[in-house]
């Protein structure tokens, strides 16, 4: 990617910055839209903050001459654990990221026209911007796995607790936990446990004879 292409896309750095960052507030409610927008504290909005100077060095970086790789996967990294949280789909936590190539034609697309850019920068930008999707995608999905297993922990660590205090009678069958959990999630509409796996049926017949 020529030299000339870079430079126009910082000429209107702040203008790529202010729209990429509007884009990505679209995915939440206008509400929330309005407070992750306040990004002038760390402490009040670290939601929006880190967001918003995530992108910024995100940008920065994609728009230099020579990307710095690290800066680029720590920051996508930063952006995608707090969408993994949020619990969005996939495409939509890693779209603000393909979004960039038609900011990019919005923001930039007459001066680069006007610069003759050639055909050939078009096409490495974006497949540079493809490159970047993929490690998001790729992110996206650690994050939700490492949540994923925080949560499973913190189901043992219940259940041990539990039978500790003589509330249950044994501890939880992970497998059969899996396959419940499968099972329900499958039919939202189930409307008693005791359709689940054994293990977990015989234990709400434990609670319920325990007055739990």
């Amino acid at each position: 990617m020529s030299k000339q292409f870079k430079g126009i896309l910082r000429e209107h750095e702040k203008e790529l910055l202010s729209a990429w960052f509007e884009q990505m507030m679209q995915a939440y409610p206008e509400e929330s839209r309005n407070y992750f927008k306040r990004v002038n504290s760390d402490f009040t909005n670290p939601v929006g903050a880190n967001l918003y100077n995530s992108l910024k060095e995100l940008l920065q970086t994609l728009i230099s001459d020579a990307p710095d790789a690290d800066i680029v996967n720590e920051n996508v990294h930063m952006i995608l654990r707090i969408k993994a949280v949020q619990e969005v789909l996939p495409s939509q936590a890693v779209s603000f990221v393909l979004a960039f190539k038609q900011i990019v034609e919005d923001v930039c697309g007459k001066a680069l026209e006007s610069a003759g850019v050639a055909t050939k920068d078009w096409l490495d930008f974006y497949s540079d911007i493809d490159t970047v999707a993929l490690y998001a995608f790729d992110s996206y999905s650690e994050s939700r796995e490492l949540i994923y297993k925080m949560r499973l922990d913190q189901i043992r660590q219940t259940n041990d607790i539990l039978v500790r205090a003589d509330l249950i009678d044994k501890a939880l069958d992970m497998q059969d936990f899996m396959q419940c959990s499968s099972s329900l999630d499958a039919d939202s509409t189930a409307a008693c446990p005791s359709s689940g796996c054994a293990s977990c049926a015989s234990q709400c017949q434990v609670n319920i004879e325990k007055g739990v």
